[in-house]
This record gives structure tokens, sequence and C-alpha cells, in this order.
């Protein structure tokens, strides 16, 4: 049988900002910990560990992950995860990651978790999101569009949308655990939440947790978690992106119908700016950039126009133009950045930052016909 040599650091530098997608398509067993970055899961090898795992945001850049159990040296990039779980040598390790890179867009995640199991952990899932969603209203409570006002986003306050929900009080949880104060009650976060969807119907939500007064959460949870569990967390994030179905793949938060011209960016807060600025509800909201890539695009849009994060990784670039790949033979596509310079010491721009720029873009939604 013929052999042929891989190029390491060409793999390593094609799948550099891509191991959140990479990882859970190759072994589903990380699928948990790839929509829970930041937050402490099961071991995906199935040790009972219940809070031993757990990946960050930086390890979209190069897998790696950390184990309460496993020397962080095994687990120093992505390659070295799936050797670990799989019981793989490197090369095999750097065969499927190079296999997934030249085929990726069709493939299915390695399904290593019995079914059962599967459909049970999404159906309490769907079930603790409706509970949620039973008690938001389309309808700004004080905390949110304090947290609206406080991105610069009053213009957005008044959009109405099914798909743009807020909620007065979300539970705090940590390890499967409710964080509940002296007397037994919950500890509670404002949310803004952004439903998911595709044609398959609703695919998940998205939720940023506020605190009273319209700031992120993050800090406030920890030291609730600090305060009433007795456990100093590592990190904690205000954003939290729950699945209700098997895959995210085509879904996004869509504020209003698709016309012929649609808006299309990543975070929820960029696009409501969008929105506002440009009038038009015509807006879909993807959350991350692989969701960016792989998202549905209604068959009535003749023009897509991606507004793109610009970061200094340029992962946000390199999702747009996978996506008007995707599209360039059979729509007019634009990606659109927002024109001012990342910052010292910042990881990037959006067009949230850029938001004064955006009236100047009116012109070119002119196609456009929802309206918040």
């Amino acid at each position: 049988m013929m052999t042929y040599k891989l190029d390491k650091e060409a793999i390593k530098n094609q799948a550099r900002g891509r191991w959140l997608a990479i990882l859970p398509a190759l072994d589903s067993r990380l699928s948990e910990a790839c929509e829970r970055v930041g937050v402490h899961v099961p071991c995906p090898m199935g040790t009972g560990s219940r809070d031993g795992f757990r990946l960050e945001s930086s390890s979209a850049l190069d897998g790696h992950a950390f184990h309460n159990q496993v020397d962080n040296k095994i687990l120093s990039d992505g390659f070295g995860v799936l050797a670990w779980l799989n019981n793989w040598s490197f090369y095999e390790s750097l065969k499927a990651v190079h296999n997934y890179l030249s085929d990726g867009a069709h493939r299915e995640p390695v399904k290593r978790t019995s079914t059962n199991d599967e459909s049970a952990r999404l159906l309490r899932r769907q079930e603790a999101i409706k509970k949620i969603l039973i008690h938001a209203t389309d309808t700004p409570n004080k905390a949110t569009e304090s947290y609206l006002h406080n991105r610069g986003l009053d213009a957005a306050i008044g959009i109405k949308s099914p798909s743009l929900l807020h909620h007065a009080g979300v539970a705090i949880q940590y390890q499967g655990r409710i964080v509940k104060d002296k007397s037994g009650a919950w500890v509670t976060v404002p949310s803004l939440i952004g439903r998911l969807s595709s044609s398959k119907g609703w695919l998940g939500a998205s939720l940023v947790r506020v605190t009273k007064d319209g700031r992120k959460a993050d800090e406030y949870m920890q030291q609730a978690i600090t305060n009433h569990l007795g456990i100093i967390p590592k990190h904690m994030s205000s954003k939290q992106l729950l699945k209700t179905t098997d895959s995210m793949n085509g879904g996004a938060i869509r504020l209003g119908k698709a016309e012929s011209t649609l808006c299309i960016g990543e975070g929820l807060e960029t696009m409501l700016a969008v929105a506002s600025q440009l009038n038009t509800l015509s807006i879909a909201a993807c959350c991350t950039a692989q969701l960016l890539e792989a998202v549905e695009v209604p068959p009535q849009v003749k023009r897509l126009l991606i507004f793109a994060d610009k970061d200094r990784q340029g992962r946000g670039e390199e999702a747009a133009h996978r996506l008007k790949t995707r599209f360039i033979d059979k729509i007019a596509v634009e990606i659109l950045l927002p024109p001012s310079p990342i910052a010292e010491g910042a990881r990037g721009v959006d067009w949230l930052d850029d938001q004064s720029e955006l009236a100047a873009l009116q012109h070119i939604v002119g196609a456009c016909r929802g309206t918040p």
C-alpha cells in the first residue's frame, strides 16, 4: 500500500481557529465541552468525573483542553486531545484532522455515545429551555433595557421579534447545581435571549446574562457561586449557546422574515446595531463563526450582505469568506468589514463598535422591506 507524508505544520495552520468545530465533528463526546466553552463538563471518556474537563475560548486556536486528572501536556493541542480520547497515535490524529479539513463541510460527527443517552440529554435540555422561555417576553425589562443602552443600542430597544426575548431572572447553575441563597431561593440574573432557527425549526437559544444595572454578569455569577457554593470558578461567561437538536448548523437568530436582501453576521448585539441603524428586520445573527459558515439562507434571498467581525486571528473574516464561497455563484454576496483598526490590547472590532458608520450604508440595503 502506498503511504504518503502529511505536512504537520500545514495542517496545524489550516486547523488554527477552527478546533471548536473540528473536535466535535471527529468525536461527538467532545460536543458538550465545545458548546459550553469555559465551563467544566463531565469527562468525555466517561470516567465518572462530573466536572473534570473543559475547553476555553482560546481552545479554538489550537484545540488545547484541561482535565483534573490528566497531565495538561497530553492535552496541549487538539491532536493530543483526540489521541488521548481515542487511543490514537499522533499520526492517526493528524490524519483524521487532515481528512476533516479536506472534506469537513460534508462530514457528520462520529457518534461515540449511545443514541439513547444523547436523545435523553437533548430532551432534558429542551425542557429546561422551554421553562425559561415560558417566562420570557418580547418586551425589555429594566435590566435588559439598561444593557442595550450601555452597549449603545438604544435604537434597538424597540425592536419586536419572536426570536428576541427578555427574561427577568434565569437561575445561575454551576456543575449541574442551581445556586441558592441562604433562604433556599434561586439566585437569578436577567437575560437577553435569542432563538436560533432554520427551515428544520427551532435549534436552540443564545443567552446573554446581565446584571440589574445592565452589565455583563460574568463577575456577578462568579461571586454568587463562590458565596453560596463555596467554589471559586476559574471562568464564567455571561454568554451561553444552548442547542435543542443534535446540530445547530444552518441556524441563526432571525429577527424577521428574510427579504430579497439579507443582512447577516455573528453576534446578536452586532446585528441588533445593523437592524436599528439600517432600519430592517431582514437580519440573521449566527452567534459564532462556525455557525456563520454553515448558516441556511432562504431561497427568496437574492443579495447577501455579510457584516463580518475583524479580529486579530482573522477567524471572523475567514468565516465570512467561507459563507461567500458557498453562495457566490447563486446570488450577489458582499462582505462588509468595520472600518476602525483593532485597538491595542483588543481582540478585535465589530460593527457594534463602528455602528456610527452604519448609517452611511443605508443605501445598500434599499431592497430590504422589514422595519423595526
